[in-house]
């Protein structure tokens, strides 16, 4: 029995090169990348900067924002 590949599984490299040229149409776009999500299922979701909120950095910010 000879070495049988995967199949169905894309590579590193392969899921690399999607998400850069996913990435890249964004941009084009007026999408400001903030963040990537890659799912086990193979779904690659881009989020908008808008929608990634910052977090506070200690316990007075987090506690003003509350205010």
């Amino acid at each position: 029995m000879g070495f049988q590949p995967r199949h169905g599984y894309p590579s590193k490299a392969a899921i690399g090169k999607t998400v850069d040229a996913m990435v890249a149409a964004a941009e084009k776009a007026g999408i400001d990348v903030g963040a990537i999500e890659v799912s086990p299922d193979g779904r690659i979701r881009i989020v908008d900067t808008r929608a990634v909120m910052p977090s506070p950095a200690n316990e007075f910010d987090r506690w003003e924002s509350q205010l």
